[in-house]
């Protein structure tokens, strides 16, 4: 597929006309041309996820390794790679509907992760159930005997730690408004900044932003941020605080106001926070080392937003994706970092 205004235009209104489904064969031809967008600069390898078997709101195969292209030896094996989706399958069930921490680029040697928040018990006990009737009625992959779907929540956490210290994050920024996510009085989805017994090892930023219902917002103010806030004082807002570890402010190269943030325009408040996040992902490895994950609760709506951005920034500066011109890089985090993920398109 040739990259041009009107492949782009024409994604758009394939995504837009109904949810996507992995199995489709449009989402798999959308992602061999973004995986081969991808390879203009870089060598990637991938775990498999064609019928929606580790996550159904993920692409048909998760990118888990980008290194620049050049003579030198994949990042991973066959067997690596393969134990790599039996450690995805036990673990997927520690985050919201099954969006484990996943690569999304690399930058100055750290790798830029995405996925969902934590989930609680309940979800966890049903999407288990699921995987265990599924594995029976239908089958499993390769090394499903090392699968084990009756893990308990601490176990599964355990496990989600540990995914994130082998995908090298140190810094998990946080984008949801609340500590634990509500439906119906029920607590449906929890944090790492509750959960912190497990996730003790890792930095943890809450930079609350405004969740896609505000999205609605922006668009009758004719696509304005200038002028528009976001009401802290609403019911699930209201607990909303910032909280940017010391080790991570001393390390800043400038010294950003953080202080205001509750009252800042929702563009202000966007460029506070990429600018953190891009000035952490230039900070030198002495003096602040790891990679970031990045969510909010579903990681399908604010998630990709910060993503997006950053890949957009990095590409402008000329710092990755060096190869791809600017219709290219529009097309592949749009058709990558949202549609691909999950992003609900149709019906936002």
């Amino acid at each position: 597929m040739e990259i041009t205004t009107q492949s782009l235009a024409d994604m758009f209104a394939y995504f837009a006309q109904k949810p996507r489904d992995v199995t489709d064969p449009k989402v798999v031809e959308y992602t061999d041309v973004s995986e081969r967008l991808f390879q203009k600069d870089y060598a990637i390898q991938t775990i498999n996820n064609a019928t929606g078997t580790l996550c159904p709101s993920y692409p048909p195969r998760v990118i888990v390794s980008i290194l620049p292209k050049g003579p030198h030896a994949p990042q991973y094996t066959d067997a690596e790679l393969a134990m790599m989706e039996t450690w995805i399958a036990n673990c997927k069930n520690a985050r919201a509907r099954q969006r484990f921490p996943t690569l999304a680029m690399v930058f100055n040697g750290r790798n830029i992760c995405r996925s969902s928040t934590i989930s609680m018990p309940a979800e966890q006990q049903l999407r288990g159930t699921f995987d265990t009737l599924g594995s029976m009625i239908f089958g499993s992959s390769k090394d499903s005997n090392a699968v084990d779907f009756s893990m308990d929540t601490e176990s599964l956490r355990k496990r989600d730690a540990q995914l994130l210290e082998k995908l090298q994050v140190k810094h998990v920024f946080d984008l949801m408004v609340e500590g634990y996510k509500k439906n119906y009085g029920l607590h449906v989805s929890s944090s790492e900044k509750v959960e912190a017994t497990q996730y003790s090892n890792f930095n943890l930023v809450a930079m609350p932003y405004p969740g896609c219902e505000f999205f609605k917002d922006y668009h009758t103010n004719q696509l304005d941020g200038s002028n528009l806030f976001f009401d802290w004082h609403l019911d699930d807002a209201n607990s909303a605080s910032l909280y940017i570890p010391k080790t991570i402010q001393n390390a800043l190269t400038t010294k950003l106001n953080f202080e205001s943030w509750s009252k800042l325009s929702l563009n202000d408040l966007s460029g506070l926070y990429i600018t953190s996040l891009l000035q952490i992902l230039s900070t030198p490895k002495e003096n602040l080392d790891g990679g970031v994950l990045v969510h909010c609760i579903s990681g399908w709506d604010r998630t990709p937003l910060f993503i997006s951005l950053l890949r957009l920034c990095l590409w402008a500066d000329g710092e990755i994706h060096q190869n791809l011109s600017a219709l290219e890089i529009c097309f592949l985090t749009v058709c990558y970092d949202w549609m691909l993920f999950g992003h609900k398109f149709s019906e936002r």
